[in-house]
């Protein structure tokens, strides 16, 4: 038990930390009088970030309640393991425009079987979303 209550004394204060900055980073962020492409980017890295830590908030809880002596919670908590991978991979990977469409405009043709994948009228443009700013500095500068 001592080193089981050591390890989530470290975990604690990491979430006391956390939510600390995750606070001020909320405030800063609504405090925001000037809303441009960065502030944009900033609040939807914010999103990203808090739908992260609250899956992985319910996977520690689902890893708590695991070690009652109750079997179908540790089926839970392995469940909740596959899960929090499936959705971390949606929200990092998937939830961002671009890469979607990457995905669309590479696999997808006119005559695929799945709906979303035809587009009404050819190619669609591309998203801003990330990187103009980097790509357009990099232009300018060779």
């Amino acid at each position: 038990w001592l080193g089981i209550s050591i390890f989530f004394i470290s975990v604690g204060s990491i979430l006391l930390v956390n939510t600390f900055f995750y606070l001020t980073t909320a405030q800063k962020i609504s405090r925001m009088s000037v809303y441009g492409r960065i502030h944009h980017k900033m609040r939807y890295t914010f999103e990203m970030y808090v739908k992260i830590l609250s899956i992985m908030s319910l996977w520690w809880f689902s890893l708590i309640l695991a070690w009652a002596p109750y079997n179908a919670l540790c089926y839970t908590y392995i469940f909740m393991s596959f899960l929090q991978v499936a959705i971390i991979f949606y929200i990092c990977v998937l939830g961002c425009k671009r890469v979607r469409y990457l995905i669309k405009t590479t696999l997808c043709h006119e005559k695929c079987i799945f709906p979303c994948c035809r587009s009404s009228d050819g190619v669609e443009p591309m998203p801003s979303e990330w990187g103009e700013e980097l790509s357009s500095i990099n232009m300018n500068y060779y």
